[in-house]
Order: structure tokens, then sequence, then C-alpha cells
């Protein structure tokens, strides 16, 4: 009988029948034990873990690289490299937590209510149990209802160079019919589209100059 016995590996044994002054060559096939196997493979696991959550710290996705380096401890607690990463991205979100929790509250003094709401929601989202976050909001949604809406500016529509002739030619009119106080308002509203308007300017000077010679 033979056994063969190698680290790692099952236990090979075989009979083997051998007859004086003959020499036998005997080949055994060792196969690495189960517990070896399993080892192997979850090394491999946890290495690939470890790298897809190192790509997502790189990449500043901090909360999948949480979610795979804590994936790799209930696999390997005692993984250096996991536990060092995870310290790292914990200190990175609470970075991140404080930089918003700060602008919401800038905001909230600026009465930027809906700007001050968005910052406490990414701080939910690094942080989905942060209570203060979820009180915050509610506040500011109310207030935020309460707040009276801004209507938006009519956009100030330009008159066309068309336009501002025929209103000139309408205070030439009238200055020729002597009603200058009309005429004046009309001279006024040519140069408020065109300041650099001549005419517009002259015919002023001398509308106010009748204006003044009637007492007007």
């Amino acid at each position: 009988n033979f056994k063969v016995s190698k680290k790692n590996y099952v236990d090979q044994s075989r009979r083997l029948i051998v007859k004086a002054g003959r020499t036998v060559e005997a080949t055994f096939y060792m196969v690495k034990s189960p517990e070896v196997i399993a080892k192997e493979r979850k090394a491999k696991e946890v290495d690939l873990i470890i790298k897809q959550a190192v790509f997502f710290y790189n990449n500043d996705s901090l909360l999948q690289a949480k979610s795979k380096f804590e994936e790799v401890l209930r696999l390997d607690p005692e993984n250096k490299d996991a536990q060092s990463y995870l310290g790292a991205t914990n200190r990175k979100i609470a970075e991140k937590i404080g930089v918003y929790r700060t602008n919401a509250l800038v905001a909230t003094d600026r009465k930027d209510y809906q700007t001050a709401i968005d910052n406490w929601e990414k701080v939910l989202t690094l942080d989905p149990t942060n209570e203060r976050a979820k009180a915050e909001i509610a506040v500011l949604k109310n207030r935020l209802k309460k707040q009276p809406t801004k209507r938006p500016k009519r956009p100030v529509q330009k008159a066309t160079k068309e336009e501002i002739e025929a209103l000139y030619k309408k205070g030439v009119r009238l200055f020729g019919q002597k009603r200058y106080k009309e005429a004046l308002k009309v001279f006024n509203s040519v140069l408020r589209l065109n300041p650099n308007h001549t005419g517009a300017k002259r015919y002023r000077t001398r509308t106010r100059a009748r204006l003044k010679a009637s007492g007007g």
C-alpha cells in the first residue's frame, strides 16, 4: 500500500502489486482539498470586490464604495485594506454632509428655501437616516408654500426703427397743431426708445421753448 500526502491536497492511497526484481512507476493525481478550494474562491471574490470598491472610491461614488467595502468585511472581517478604505470613505461622506449642511443653513438665512431643501436632500442621499435633514426639509417646504411667488418680469419689447419714426412724426404733427404739451410727451417717448434721435432732441427743445413762451 502506497500513500502520498501533500499540504492543501487530499491524501492519495493506492495498492500496488510489485514482483521481485521489477521496477514499477505509479502516477498519483493530487486534488486540492475542499477547504482550500473554498478558501481560494473566497480570496478571488474578495479581491474582485475590493477592486470594484476602490474604483467607486476614486470616482467619488462614496455610497457604492462603502457598500462594497462592507461586503468585503462580511466575507473577510480582518481585511486590512477594506478596513482602511472604509474609514476613509466614512470620513469623506461626513465631510460632504458638513458642506451640504452649511450650504443649506446659509441658503435658509437668505430665504432661498429651494436651495436649502436641495442641500438637505443631498444630506439624505448620503445619510438616509438623518433626522435633522428630514425635519428641516419639512419646515422649509412649509415656508416655501407661504412665500409669495415672484411674478416673472415681462420682457421689454424694443420698438422698431419704423415705429420710432412714426411716433416722431406724430410729435411733429402735434407741434404743428400747437399742441405742445402732447407733442412734448411724444418726443420724450421717442427719446426713451432712441436717446440719440436728433430730430426728437431738436423738436423737444423747440417745444419746451414754446411752452415757456406761452406760460404752459
